[in-house]
């Protein structure tokens, strides 16, 4: 995996070189982009522990280990992959936006999800077929005037939109 790191997000005077100067190039990587290389499993995290948006998007993915070193990501897509469940990803205290579409994820559960989380794409997975999950739902973290977390919250995606332009006028929002 360190090779493909490598030849997908560093420059080609870099990829070619040694393990220990490609560890260490890796290791400034703000964006990684891993999509479409038939990975299965995910391995190496600490290599890019300071990436704030990683891409695995459109791999063989099953199953999500080794993220709580990602301290920094904001950014994760793992849509098209084989993901059965929604797991380990609490720890990502800073993960804003997190896109499974198009996975096998049967069941939502919202403890796996971090309170920091404004985004979550689930479309095409068949939890969304359950009678009580509604298509047009999003999950929304809301701060609280002192700017802490508050719980996540299920509005209706067009209330959610109309309550985030109004949060984004006021600049609670990014």
């Amino acid at each position: 995996m360190l090779r493909v790191m490598a030849r997908r997000n560093l420059g080609a005077s870099v990829h070619g070189g040694t393990q220990e100067e490609l560890s260490q190039a890796l290791l400034h990587l703000h964006t990684v982009r891993l999509d479409r290389e038939g990975i299965t499993t995910v391995k190496n995290l600490e290599l890019v522990k300071e990436v704030q948006s990683l891409y695995l998007q459109k791999n063989q993915i099953k199953k999500i280990e080794n993220v709580e070193v990602l301290k920094n990501l904001r950014f994760l897509s793992l849509s098209c992959n084989r993901l059965e469940e929604i797991r380990n990803f609490q720890s990502m205290t800073n993960l804003l936006f997190l896109d499974l579409s198009q996975n096998l994820i049967k069941k939502l559960d919202a403890s796996e999800l971090p309170q920091s989380l404004l985004i979550l794409d689930l479309t095409g997975n068949p939890c969304t077929k359950a009678k009580d999950y509604r298509n047009d739902t999003c999950l929304v973290q809301w701060r609280n005037s002192n700017q802490r977390p508050a719980p996540l919250q299920t509005l209706p995606c067009t209330d959610w939109l109309e309550t985030t332009t109004d949060a984004q006028e006021n600049g609670e929002v990014p």
